[in-house]
Formats: structure tokens, sequence, C-alpha cells
């Protein structure tokens, strides 16, 4: 590992002075860069680390009928956080299931979601929350929704000198939630196939299914899911629509499976979380 120079702001407007007067990258938990780093496939000549921001952007709290989260808020304080639980377990499983309990201790949200990884858990959760990211820079502050923020393999919506300020995910009391992970190497590995489903309890409500490490980005959404449940939720659907999802995939095939085995993967685990969110047929979970 080359040497490099590190800022540690106390403020996001500092960082944002820094990253723009240096060319500097911004580093929080360091769970994602410090691999790239090690492995030479990112080197830096100079970063700006966050985590003197934490005291003012580490947080979990109940807003306007929203959980807002501080960027700078790791992964497993949000796992264990009661009013996650409460709200959106399905979050809290998610988070469970990622990685190990001494990464989540450092990972953060923030820094998480800017890594637009396609193979990250969380992302494919929080597209079937309506989450949304607020953003901070030199011009302000702006807003705007996952499903947009993350744009293709390792990119994101994020301009030059921008950040990751916060986190809003809507309290949606009837939406029911499942986030399936298959793990085809180790407990702790990136997914092979994670599939997020979500149903409104309202009469008349159809699914969206989102399934991450199958494209390049971890937000894919199951199209064509509300022609197929037109006439009813059925098993016979729920089987078209895991077919539809196994056809839509686009995956790489790599250690943790073939473009086939992930596409058979993708589908079983549409099927087996349209089963269980819906509880049409017999749940094979």
């Amino acid at each position: 590992m080359q040497p490099f120079r590190l800022f540690l702001p106390e403020s996001f407007e500092e960082a944002i002075q820094l990253m723009k007067e240096h060319g500097a990258k911004p580093i929080s938990g360091g769970t994602a860069v410090t691999t790239l780093i090690k492995e030479k496939i990112f080197q830096p000549t100079t970063m700006v680390n966050l985590r003197k921001l934490e005291k003012d952007h580490a947080y979990i709290i109940e807003e306007n009928g929203q959980i807002k989260i501080g960027a700078l808020t790791t992964l497993r304080d949000i796992e264990t956080s009661e009013i996650v639980k409460r709200n959106h377990p399905v979050v809290s499983n998610c988070l469970s299931k990622i990685a190990s309990i001494r990464i989540r201790n450092v990972a953060t949200i923030g820094g998480n979601l800017a890594h637009a990884d396609p193979d990250l858990d969380l992302p494919p959760v929080l597209a079937g929350l309506d989450a949304h990211i607020d953003i901070i820079g030199e011009d302000g502050e702006r807003s705007m929704d996952i499903k947009e923020f993350i744009q293709g393999y390792y990119e994101t919506d994020l301009k030059e000198g921008e950040l990751i300020k916060s986190i809003k995910i809507p309290i949606m009391p009837d939406r029911k939630g499942i986030y399936l992970k298959h793990r085809a190497l180790s407990e702790a590995d990136w997914p092979c196939v994670g599939v997020a489903a979500f149903v409104d309890e309202a009469p008349g409500s159809v699914p969206v299914v989102f399934i991450n490490s199958v494209a390049d980005t971890p937000i894919m959404k199951v199209e064509g899911i509300q022609e197929i449940f037109s006439e009813g939720i059925t098993t016979e659907a729920i089987d078209k629509v895991g077919e539809l999802a196994a056809d839509q995939c686009e995956p790489i095939g790599d250690a943790r499976g073939s473009v086939w085995y992930k596409r058979k993967m993708a589908g079983e685990f549409t099927i087996r979380a349209l089963r269980e969110i819906t509880g049409v047929g017999e749940s094979l979970i």
C-alpha cells in the first residue's frame, strides 16, 4: 500500500472543501475502500476521513413519518435499532446477513450505498421501501429516490464534491417485505443472488421484486408483474413471475455461480419470496 495524505474534517462543509481543493476521495468505515487499496485497484494520493463527523451524523430518528438515518451510522447500529426493528424489520433482517458483526460494526450506511457494488444487500430492500438519499454538496442539498441514485456498476448520481448526508425511509405499516439471500460460498460471503419482495396489505395490491447480483446495479426491478397478477395471485402466477425474473437477469458468472445458475436461483428465490409475503402456496423457506 502506497502512502497517502489523510485529512480529518469536522463538518461536511469542510470535507467538501477539502475534496475540492485536493481532488480527494472520502472514506468513512473504509471496509470497501481499504480492500480496493490493498488489491491496488484504487491508489489514492489524498483522502478525506469522515469519522470526526460521527457525533453529528450517526443517528437514527423518527421524523415526519420517516426513519431518518445519518450517513455515518454503522450497519450494526441500524440492524439493532429498536426504531428500525419496530417499523421495518426487513431492514434489520437484511443487515444481519451482511458479512460479519465485525464488519457491520465499522461499515457505515453512507459508505455502503456510495460504493454501489451490484452485490450489495441493502439497496434492493431500500428500493422496496421507497427510500430517499439526502445529498450535500457545494451548491447545497438535494434528495433523490435510491432507485435513481444507483445508476450502474459502482456508479451513483453523486457529483464531484458531493456526499451522502442521510437516508430517509417512509414508515409504512401496511407494507410487508422480505429479503432472501442465497450464499454459494460461505455464511459471510456476498450474495450469489438476493431477492427483496414487497406487497401492501390493501386489497388489490401487486407485489414488487428487486434483485441484486444479477445486473449492473444491486436494484434490478422485475418488470411485468402487474400483467401476470392481473387476474389474481396464484401459485401458477407466482411461478411465471419467477420465470420472468430469471429471463430479465443479466448476471456475470464468477466463483459464486455460472450465468445459468444465477438465473436459476434468481427465479427460485423470487418464487420463495413471493409465496412468503403473499401467503399463497406452501412456504419454501
